[in-house]
C-alpha cells in the first residue's frame, strides 16, 4: 500500500524529484553523494542551461531581470520569481513573491525601488511545488537532467505560479477582505494566497494591512490595526521584559502620521 502511495504521487517523475521520504535510505545517500563528490552538475554549468532555457520562457511571461531574480509589475502589484540555489550545490527551489508598488520590504519601513524587488522582500512569499509536493528541484548528474530540470521549472512556473498570481488579479482583493476580527483571531481563512495563521499574526503583515488601508481611504481600519500591533507588540513574549521591542516607535511614528 505504501509503494502504490509512492508510486501514484511521484507518476511519471524521476526520482531525483521525489521527496527525502519517498526514497529508500540507500537512494537518498546515493543523491547526497553526488553532491559530496561533485558527481552532478555544478553550479555553473546549471546557471548556463538556466540562461539558455529558463531566463528566456521567465521573459516571455513578461518578467525582466537576470540569473536568479525576476520581476514583474502589474498596475500596483509587483510579481517576483527567484530562483533559491542549495549553498552546498546540488540543487534549487522556486519562489514566487507578491507585493504592493512603492509598499516598504516585507520586515522593515526600508524602501527600495520596485525593480529591485525580489520574492524575499515581498510581503507575499510561496515555494512552488511539484504535484507531488516536492519543493527541492535537483540539478541533475549530466546536461540532458539539467535540461529536463529547468523544462520542469518552467512547467510549475507556467502552471502553478502564474495560476497563483491570478489570485491577485482582483487586487486590492484579497487585502481589502482582511478584517480587524481576522487579525484578532487568525485563521487558515486566506492561506490560498499565501496569508496562513502565523502570518495574521506577524506584527510586520499588520503594519502592511495599516498601510493597505490607509493607502485605500480606510484610515480607522489603519489607526485600529496599527493599536493592536503595538499591544501585540508591546507585550510580546518575544521579549523577557515588556515594552522593549525596536518595532514600536515605528508603530508610533505611524499611528502619528495617519492620526
Amino acid at each position: 500500500m505504501l509503494n502504490f502511495f509512492k508510486n501514484n504521487r511521484n507518476k511519471n517523475l524521476p526520482k531525483r524529484f521525489w521527496n527525502d521520504e519517498d526514497l529508500t535510505k540507500s537512494e537518498l545517500e546515493e543523491f547526497q553523494k553526488d553532491v559530496l563528490f561533485q558527481r552532478c552538475l555544478s553550479s555553473a554549468e546549471f546557471i548556463e542551461i538556466l540562461d539558455s532555457e529558463f531566463t528566456p520562457f521567465i521573459k516571455s511571461l513578461g518578467f525582466k531581470g537576470r540569473k536568479n531574480n525576476f520581476y514583474k509589475i502589474e498596475g500596483s502589484l509587483i510579481q517576483t520569481i527567484g530562483i533559491f540555489k542549495n549553498k552546498y550545490g546540488g540543487d534549487c527551489s522556486l519562489t514566487l513573491g507578491l507585493h504592493i508598488k512603492d509598499f516598504p520590504i516585507r520586515n522593515s519601513d526600508k524602501l527600495i525601488d520596485n525593480k529591485k524587488f525580489t520574492p524575499s522582500h515581498s510581503i507575499i512569499q510561496k515555494t512552488v511545488e511539484l504535484d507531488n509536493g516536492n519543493t527541492t528541484l535537483r540539478y541533475g548528474n549530466t546536461k540532458e537532467e539539467g535540461n529536463e530540470t529547468v523544462i520542469l521549472m518552467n512547467s510549475i512556473v507556467e502552471k502553478k505560479g502564474l495560476m497563483f498570481f491570478k489570485k491577485f488579479s482582483e487586487y486590492p482583493h484579497p487585502f481589502d477582505k482582511i478584517k480587524i476580527s481576522d487579525i484578532e483571531n487568525p485563521s487558515e481563512k486566506f492561506s490560498e494566497y499565501g496569508i496562513d495563521k502565523k502570518m495574521l499574526n506577524w506584527i510586520h503583515f499588520k503594519k502592511f494591512l495599516a498601510r493597505f488601508n490607509h493607502l485605500n481611504g480606510n484610515n480607522d481600519i489603519a489607526l485600529r490595526l496599527l493599536k493592536k500591533a503595538r499591544e501585540d507588540e508591546y507585550y510580546s513574549d518575544r521579549f523577557t521584559s515588556i515594552g522593549v521591542s525596536p518595532l514600536i516607535e515605528g508603530i508610533d511614528k505611524m499611528i502619528v502620521k495617519y492620526s
